[in-house]
């Protein structure tokens, strides 16, 4: 299929219509991507700096998770569970998306746009923004994820603004997955007897560094996080894709203008467009 476009659909069979949450599921792999506020406005204390954040499972194991919460106390545990870092979502400057202070304090926050979802060939996709960084003169943050059976998962998160910035996009993983790094572009998981391969279609490259993950209240586990990592002009992308190790399939990021993209899925003969940050003005949505 040469140049498939997008539709959007409300009523995917495999996709949840709930309007702050996105999941898609075959079998025993699931994704979820939360798309809803840092927490009730009228009770923001157990919030965390997790706008965007996603969640995956492969055959019934988790992959990519949540930190979790440790505990209540005003430690170092409670500042991690809270933080940016602790979470699967896009960072930018070092800075946190919102402000955590204290054991149950918010101050300054981001909030979502709505959820879009629709259907390009076999994908299923999603996606969404926030505007939590805007007082650093970033004022769109946006998530694309895309998934289809296979598994072959998107995602590409993308900034809007000027000036040069760091971008950095964590992915952090079940303690029970391996990981090697065989590049700074790609990475090897093993879950189970599944063997995946993540790799970076953009300039980001990859790194691992040491996370905790709490499933329980007052259980951590040490556990890896992938870390992707580019310093570039806005607007800027971090672009991933996993697929089975066995899977020759290949992508790549093409900007049209300054804040418009698609990405190209490259299978044999087959190629898949999807329109990631199209709009009619050139502007990132």
């Amino acid at each position: 299929r040469e140049g498939v476009c997008a539709r959007k659909t409300n009523d995917p069979a495999n996709v949840s219509e709930a309007r702050d949450y996105w999941t898609w599921k075959d079998e025993g792999d699931f994704v979820l991507l939360d798309a809803g506020p840092v927490g009730a406005d009228e009770l923001p204390a157990h919030a965390h700096c997790d706008l965007l954040t996603l969640e995956g499972s492969i055959d019934g194991r988790r992959l990519f998770v949540d930190s979790g919460v440790y505990d209540y106390g005003d430690g170092e545990m409670r500042k991690y569970c809270r933080s940016t870092a602790a979470h699967n979502v896009l960072q930018i400057d070092r800075v946190e998306q919102c402000d955590m202070w204290s054991r149950f304090r918010l101050g300054y926050r981001g909030h979502p746009s709505p959820l879009e979802q629709g259907q390009t060939g076999l994908f299923m996709w999603c996606r969404a923004t926030h505007n939590a960084y805007r007082r650093i003169g970033v004022p769109v943050v946006g998530r694309w994820l895309a998934c289809r059976p296979g598994p072959v998962w998107f995602c590409v998160d993308w900034a809007e603004g000027t000036g040069l910035h760091d971008l950095t996009t964590r992915l952090h993983l079940a303690p029970d997955v391996s990981v090697t790094l065989e590049s700074p572009q790609q990475a090897r998981l093993k879950i189970g007897e599944h063997l995946l391969t993540l790799e970076s279609f953009t300039a980001a490259e990859m790194t691992i560094e040491d996370g905790w993950y709490c499933p329980n209240f007052g259980v951590r586990e040490r556990s890896s996080v992938l870390k992707f990592t580019t310093r570039t002009q806005l607007p800027g992308f971090v672009g991933w894709v996993l697929r089975d190790v066995a899977n020759r399939g290949s992508a790549s990021l093409q900007i049209h203008q300054p804040g418009a993209c698609d990405v190209l899925w490259t299978e044999g003969e087959e190629v898949t467009s999807f329109i990631v940050t199209a709009a009619p003005d050139g502007k990132v949505r």
